[in-house]
């Protein structure tokens, strides 16, 4: 089994398609963790969750846009900061509602975080020094100190591992 990775795909189905088809993924034998933010953005976003729900092996980590569009899907939220950062997009790809009850379990069973083996996955950050179980669900879909840090790292032309995590 190949393991993949791919984050914020934000409605792009098209797209989504073409990094499958590119990298030769196997619907029934490949693993895809999924970083956040599957929605807003692009159109389709329903497609998406179709898309993703076809696969065998997927984790799904929740991330700050697919949380917006979970509560919107559970209790009819439209916060104006959603709905100007992709939310109308996502609620269009529905018809404007209601989500289908698959889609919405997609969303409830994301995860906060992933580990595997020596890998950490988390849509936003996490703090090395507090364990993981401790860390507020924002911080670990929000924060985004720990990108920039490993950008930072990255252009230095250095390693760093976080927390022991490559």
């Amino acid at each position: 089994m190949k393991v993949f990775a791919i984050g914020d795909i934000h409605g792009a189905y098209k797209a989504l398609l073409q990094c499958f088809e590119r990298a030769d993924f196997d619907y029934q034998k490949d693993r895809l963790i999924v970083l956040g933010d599957v929605c807003d953005g692009y159109s389709d976003v329903r497609q998406c969750i179709d898309e993703l729900l076809k696969l065998k092996h997927c984790d799904f980590i929740i991330g700050n846009h697919d949380k917006w569009t979970l509560d919107w899907g559970l209790y009819g939220t439209m916060p104006e900061i959603w709905t100007s950062q992709g939310g109308r997009q996502t609620m269009a790809s529905y018809g404007g509602g209601p989500m289908p009850q698959e889609h919405i379990d997609f969303l409830k069973g994301g995860q906060l975080w992933l580990e595997l083996e020596d890998m950490l996955f988390v849509h936003g950050g996490f703090d090395p020094e507090i364990p993981l179980a401790k860390q507020s669900a924002q911080f670990l879909m929000w924060d985004r100190e720990l990108l920039d840090l490993a950008w930072k790292f990255k252009w230095l032309g250095r390693t760093k591992s976080f927390g022991g995590y490559k």
